[in-house]
C-alpha cells in the first residue's frame, strides 16, 4: 500500500467485515520499518487469524531474519510467519498451520 488513505480504507473494510483468515505478504528483501510493523499489528487485530508470508526468501541481501525478529516483537510469533508460497497457499486453504518454512 502506498498511501495513508489506502491503509485507512483497508482497516475500515476489515473492521466492517473481518476475514476469518488474513495473509499479509511482505518482501523480505526490504528491511521492516515501524510503519509496516504497526500496520501488520493493526490488520491482525481485525482478522480471525493472521499470518505473515515473507516473500523474496533468505537469499543475498534478504532481511528475513530481521523481519522474523521484528514480527516477534509485535506478537507475531514464529509459528505465524510463513516462508514458502506452498505453505502460504496451504494455510489459506485451511490445510496447514503456516509454520512450514521450507
Amino acid at each position: 500500500m502506498d498511501s495513508r488513505e489506502q491503509r485507512k480504507r483497508l482497516v475500515a473494510e476489515l473492521q466492517a467485515d473481518p476475514p476469518a483468515r488474513l495473509l499479509v505478504a511482505c518482501d523480505a528483501r526490504q528491511t521492516p520499518d515501524r510503519g509496516s510493523l504497526e500496520l501488520i499489528a493493526e490488520l491482525s487485530r481485525h482478522a480471525g487469524d493472521c499470518r505473515v508470508w515473507l516473500t523474496g526468501g533468505d537469499g543475498a541481501g534478504g532481511h528475513a531474519s530481521h523481519w522474523r525478529e521484528s514480527l516477534d516483537g509485535i506478537g507475531m510469533r514464529a509459528e505465524r510467519v510463513i516462508g514458502t508460497p506452498a505453505a502460504a497457499m496451504d494455510w489459506l486453504r485451511g490445510a496447514g498451520t503456516g509454520a512450514e518454512n521450507d
